[in-house]
């Protein structure tokens, strides 16, 4: 919690439970955070998210972005990625041009035929997203390099919501191929099984 009020976390994928829990210690100690913090975050939640997004989600994740520091918010962008089971993902952006709202989409699930064991599955999510964040994975083009800042670091920092949402439905296929195998991380994982899966959908 400390860290993501700095500003220096800019993402995490909690399930609905665990973003309550982390609402409800950020809440604990909001006090720190109304001293650099003067506006409320607003909401903004696509049509996508119609019969999806409760009201104490959409609180909870108010809660979550008004806790981080204004300051890094205005330079930095930062995620929520709701993992919500077969209902699919949801993407909760705070961007430093608009850095007051939070844009909130559904990333659509990708179910799978049979399910052997959810082990893992929320694992190869996060490890697929930040695979394909690195290599800039953009409609199905998996490049073979991450592209580089000035400085030979991928810039993460400033990830917008399509490139993030993009990464995401790689993401979200990669836990599909998961559900569906005993191992944690289903062995045949590989950009080219991801891009079968895609065209198979």
């Amino acid at each position: 919690v400390p860290s993501w009020k700095r500003g220096g976390i800019h993402f995490v994928s909690p399930n609905e439970h665990e973003l309550r829990t982390m609402a409800r210690h950020v809440s604990e100690t909001a006090d720190d955070a109304k001293q650099t913090n003067a506006t409320v975050t607003s909401i903004q939640a696509d049509t996508t998210l119609n019969g999806v997004l409760s009201a104490s989600v959409s609180r909870d994740l108010g809660t979550m972005f008004d806790a981080i520091d204004a300051r890094m918010k205005a330079l930095e962008a930062y995620h929520v990625v709701l993992t919500m089971g077969s209902r699919g993902v949801v993407l909760a952006s705070s961007l430093p041009t608009r850095r007051n709202t939070v844009s909130v989409t559904l990333i659509h699930p990708s179910l799978a035929p049979y399910v052997t064991s959810t082990s893992g599955a929320g694992d190869t999510l996060v490890g697929a997203t930040v695979w394909a964040l690195l290599t800039q994975n953009h409609s199905s083009q998996h490049a073979t390099t991450p592209k580089k800042t000035d400085n030979g670091r991928a810039n993460l920092r400033k990830c917008d919501q399509a490139t993030m949402s993009n990464a995401l439905a790689v993401g979200v296929r990669a836990a599909r191929m998961t559900v569906m195998s005993p191992h944690s991380v289903a062995p045949a994982i590989s950009a080219a099984a991801i891009m079968r899966d895609e065209k198979m959908q």
